[in-house]
């Protein structure tokens, strides 16, 4: 059995931490996962940006752990708002354009997989900009 993430929009680190039990609910927007560790999408911001990775990790926290249950086999984690914003603000091309070097960073390097992540990468737009118009925050659930 794999490690489950579930992404998700919630308004405040309260409503995402009541959520650690089960994860998200039905009424929260949500991108169910299976393998995409959220430390993956530093690379995201990355090249979305061009800030380089020794940046984002220099500055606030790009992950936050909100709520933790069973020995930290349950987490709830806050992404960084720039994520959220530079995901939100990506247009269709920019985000083909970060699928392919976003590969590289993960080990992908077949046609099918990068197809994989460019459609990823626009389901995480419009959860971040569903996210942004709200003024609400991206999150994580994770399930070891």
């Amino acid at each position: 059995m794999g490690v489950l993430y579930d992404y998700f929009v919630a308004a405040s680190d309260d409503e995402a931490a009541s959520m650690i039990e089960d994860g998200p609910d039905g009424e929260l927007l949500v991108l169910e996962l299976k393998g995409l560790d959220p430390l993956r999408l530093v690379d995201v911001e990355s090249l979305l940006t061009g800030v380089s990775l020794n940046a984002i990790c220099e500055r606030a926290p790009f992950l936050r752990v909100i709520a933790a249950l069973n020995n930290d086999h349950q987490l709830v984690l806050s992404l960084n708002d720039k994520l959220r914003d530079a995901l939100a603000r990506a247009t269709a091309e920019e985000l083909t354009a970060v699928a392919a070097p976003w590969a590289e960073t993960t080990g992908c390097v077949q046609q099918e997989d990068i197809d994989a992540l460019k459609d990823l990468l626009r389901e995480f737009a419009m959860l971040a900009r569903e996210a942004r118009a709200d003024r609400a925050h991206l999150y994580c659930w994770v399930c070891v």
